[in-house]
């Protein structure tokens, strides 16, 4: 990513709070435009009981698919496969891979991510210490 460009971090119940907090954080302090995008609603506790206060939610990231150069998914498969209940959320993350955007995934949900969207690039997040 360079510049101004758009990353959005989701999140929804069951997402990890320290790896979501982290990439925000660190991509805001590059100077990145960076939305905390909430799946299920604006508030939402995570896998350890931590609530964020999101900055958008899906109806408008839809909106920010083919501006994001970074979709962040700091959750495991089976959080996704909740959250594709929703078809906006599978819409965004098919959006966003055919306008080029990196993926950054959790370990365990790197081989959800590669059958949904087999041409995109997709990274892992280190593993938790």
């Amino acid at each position: 990513m360079t510049g101004q460009e758009t990353a959005l971090v989701l999140w929804g119940q069951g997402c990890d709070e320290v790896l979501a907090v982290t990439w925000v954080s660190h991509l805001r302090a590059q100077g990145r435009r960076v939305y905390l995008v909430g799946v299920s609603g604006r508030r939402m506790r995570g896998k350890f009981g931590v609530g964020l206060m999101c900055d958008t939610g899906l109806d408008q990231a839809l909106a920010l698919a083919a501006q994001a150069a970074l979709i962040v998914l700091p959750c495991e498969e089976n959080a996704l496969h909740r959250f594709c209940r929703d078809p906006r959320f599978e819409e965004l993350l098919l959006l966003a891979g055919e306008r080029g955007a990196r993926f950054l995934a959790h370990p365990l949900a790197v081989e959800f991510l590669e059958a949904l969207l087999p041409a995109a690039v997709i990274d892992v997040m280190a593993k938790e210490e």
